[in-house]
């Protein structure tokens, strides 16, 4: 579990309608231990059948120029105002940890 002060991201509107929700926090994590909640889903569609999906398939510590390309176009603003809100020292989040 992470320890610190969460500074909430601005919520963003996906493509789809959904909104989604990010926080920043200062701390280390060990990417191999993440632990996903998940979804439910009707698999295979139309099947009647539902399963459990995690919402998150793997965790990394990436620069920030390939963790733009590697997350989903609508959710690049959420890296692009915390690259902001570190840069000009709104948030707490030491430049260390951004790796960009």
């Amino acid at each position: 579990m992470i320890e610190g002060t969460f500074i909430a991201l601005t919520p963003l509107k996906q493509p789809s309608g959904k909104l989604v929700y990010a926080w920043a926090v200062e701390g280390d994590c060990d990417t191999l231990s993440v632990q996903s909640n998940t979804f439910r889903l009707e698999w295979p569609p139309r099947s009647g059948k539902y399963e459990e999906f995690p919402e998150v398939d793997r965790a990394a510590w990436l620069p920030i120029p390939e963790a733009t390309h590697k997350i989903l176009p609508g959710q690049r603003g959420l890296l692009a105002e915390l690259v902001r809100m570190v840069s000009d020292g709104s948030a707490r989040v030491s430049p260390r940890n951004h790796r960009g």
